[in-house]
């Protein structure tokens, strides 16, 4: 075989393992997406109460009495026009008996419109549900060069902060051309696929990707009608200002 034949043959190779491979398959924007939500509880119980001797039998009681996980999951649904975040169950051995991770964030769903940039959540606060209606979060986003593979796709990291200082680690594929992510996380140049929250001792990881064509995809519409605005009043109005959880749980409102 001549040189010139043998590298033509051997780029016409690299182009079909390029091609044939789903890591290259750089044009997704129609599938679902199964997260698993992963609450740390005994972390979250070490952290809060602190180890002072006052606090520790009654700490270990608790310690004792939950698992040191609690874990649901999700199905987001997504096009290139919109996505559906949705709770789908919990997990049946992990749960969270004592609703240590938040009132109003437990069974989310959120449904955005990328063409409108508008989004409608269905939330439960205080035994209610509520519709949010409101426009896409923007986040300023820091890209950087850490990598890692989650359900089979590269991603890469980026790092933002809500509420001024709880900070929000991503990670997102380009190889899915949807600018989205679970709960209302958006604005990356790829679909997330993984986030974690320190200070919530939370991660939501996808577990499986699914590559469908799928049709039109419904927001919500059962609930009381309110804007972000209003749901937060909700939650003021609700909780005791003494409350020593209550920034964690307006933490937990607001994703």
């Amino acid at each position: 075989m001549t040189r010139p034949l043998l590298r033509y043959t051997s780029l016409l190779l690299l182009l079909y393992a390029l091609y044939a491979s789903p890591a290259a398959a750089q044009m997704i924007v129609n599938g679902t997406i199964k997260f698993e939500r992963k609450t740390n509880l005994h972390q979250q119980v070490r952290v809060e109460q602190g180890n002072s001797a006052a606090q520790m039998p009654g700490r270990q009681s608790l310690l004792n009495n939950i698992p040191q996980y609690n874990i649901a999951y999700f199905n987001y649904h997504f096009t290139a026009k919109e996505s559906k975040y949705a709770f789908e169950k919990k997990d049946a051995v992990n749960y969270d008996p004592y609703n240590m991770t938040g009132l109003a964030a437990k069974e989310n769903i959120v449904y955005s419109n990328f063409i409108t940039k508008k989004t409608v959540s269905k939330k439960l606060a205080y035994d209610t549900d509520y519709l949010v209606a409101d426009s896409m979060k923007q986040y300023t986003w820091k890209i950087s060069d850490e990598v890692r593979t989650i359900a089979g796709y590269l991603c890469r990291k980026a790092t933002t902060q809500i509420n001024d200082s709880v900070v929000v680690v991503a990670f997102y594929s380009t190889q899915i051309m949807v600018s989205g992510g679970p709960e209302s996380f958006n604005g990356l140049p790829g679909l997330i696929l993984g986030i974690a929250i320190p200070r919530l001792y939370t991660t939501w990881f996808a577990t499986s990707v699914e590559i469908l064509q799928q049709g039109e995809i419904q927001p919500p519409d059962k609930g009381r009608r309110v804007d972000n605005a209003g749901f937060r009043k909700v939650f003021l109005d609700n909780t005791p200002a003494m409350n020593k959880n209550a920034t964690m749980q307006s933490w937990w409102m607001s994703l």
